[in-house]
Formats: structure tokens, sequence, C-alpha cells
């Protein structure tokens, strides 16, 4: 309520806000920060990073054509160079930008039609960062905190409805402003998990994410004879091979999910 949207039931705070980071998410969340690392030795000004699921399929049920993918993630990268050069001309210095995710407060208009300043939002299957965003994501203290990239990255420009999240935010930003976050108003990329009905990434009728990418790369290529494998049960790697940052707060009774 205090973010501008009406209060989730107390069964929703307690499934995405009351539980314990899984091992899962604690290994996704080392590889973003790998990306961030090999993103600022790119030396570009900014770099988009992109989930496996991440993709430009809509909510209507049908796979797009190659095509159509094609012509959707010109649009979304299209979108993030214009809007990244707008900013640079007008002087404005910047952080995160997402080119899509969950809404979960209410946005800020921003200048131009086609970004705004976000409000609280989750998912992180599609943002960009600048140099800066990525030098100050790897500057903070995460030895000091294991936590889903989803929660983080909002953590660092609004208020977390996690209190403990909430404070860790404060004094790893003490001393300087929050992130400079800004959002694309219309959604480019989308989590195909979050179009699904039953949100374990399958749709009545629509393919999987790896039926979307073969539309995609290769068109030619046959359907397949089985369902590729569920990427949700992929053994985690081991403790000892995540970086030290991530390693104290492993949950090692979730290891094997």
């Amino acid at each position: 309520e205090a973010m501008g949207m009406p209060r989730p039931a107390d069964a929703e705070l307690r499934t995405y806000h009351g539980r314990a980071v899984s091992a899962r998410e604690v290994a996704c969340a080392a590889s973003h920060r790998r990306a961030w690392e090999g993103g600022l030795a790119t030396g570009h000004d900014y770099v988009l990073f992109l989930e496996d699921d991440a993709s430009v399929a809509g909510a209507s049920g049908e796979v797009p054509s190659a095509a159509d993918n094609r012509r959707g993630w010109a649009r979304a990268w299209g979108t993030l160079q214009r809007q990244a050069s707008l900013l640079a001309a007008r002087g404005v210095a910047w952080d995160l930008l997402y080119l899509g995710r969950h809404r979960l407060a209410c946005d800020s208009a921003a200048e131009g039609e086609a970004l705004v300043v976000p409000g609280f939002s989750s998912c992180a299957h599609a943002y960009a960062l600048s140099r800066r965003g990525m030098r100050r994501l790897l500057e903070l203290p995460l030895q000091s905190a294991a936590m889903p990239v989803d929660e983080l990255l909002p953590a660092l420009y609004a208020p977390h409805p996690r209190a403990d999240v909430a404070a860790w935010a404060r004094e790893a930003l003490r001393g300087t402003d929050p992130f400079a976050a800004f959002a694309a108003r219309d959604d480019l990329v989308h989590q195909l998990e979050s179009l699904s009905d039953d949100g374990k990434g399958n749709w009545p009728g629509l393919p999987s994410w790896a039926q979307l990418a073969r539309s995609d790369i290769r068109p030619d290529l046959p359907p397949p004879t089985q369902p590729p494998p569920d990427r949700h049960r992929r053994r985690a790697p081991e403790p000892s091979s995540l970086p030290a940052a991530f390693a104290p707060n492993w949950p090692a009774a979730d290891a094997a999910a």
C-alpha cells in the first residue's frame, strides 16, 4: 500500500518474500554477477542482459515466426539504443533500464513517450546496465547477502517490501544515491514462464522456450522427438564453484534442487 499498489494477499507475500533463498536462485545470481563482470570488461557504454527464457513472443498463444522474432528483437535493441542516446544527449546518467518486468508498484512519468521511472518491479529476464551501473553493482557488499537478482535490482532504486532487504540496501547505498532506473513503458521482452497458465513454463497449445528459440535460430530444424528437459531441475553447482560473495549464505539443504 505504501508503494501505491493494493496490498498483496499474505499467502502471496509469504510465497515470494517470506522464504529462504534457494540454491537455484544463488546460482542464478552468481551467473548474473559474472555477466556484469564480463559486460564491464567489454568497455561498452551499456550492455543488455538476457536470461535464457527471455522472448519477444507475446501472450497471444501463437508461436512467432523467425521473421517476427527477428523484428521483435530488432525493436527491443533499437529502442534501447535510441533511449540510451536520448538520455546521454540530455545529460541524464542512468544505471538500470528494464526492457521487460513485472510491475508491483506504480510507475512515474519520465521524459519522452517510451520510458518510465519504474516503481518496485520484479524479474530480471531483460535489463540493460550502463557502465556506471555495472561498476556500482560489482562494488556492492554482496558477501553480506545472497538474494535473487529479481529482488536485488529493485531494492537499489525503490523501497523493498521485506524489511531486512530494504535495510541491507540502505546500508549498501549509504553515502551514494539510489540507482537511477528507467523502464520501457511497454514491455518489449517477456519472460516465457510469466506467460504460462500454471507458473511452470507450460502453455496450453504454446510450445516451450526451446521451440521458440529454434524458430528464431534454425527454422529448418524439425520438432524434437522428446520434450526438452525441465530447466528447473538442472542440478545447481556445488558451493565451492560459486564466487565467494555468494558462498556464505548457500542453503545446503536445497543444493540438489
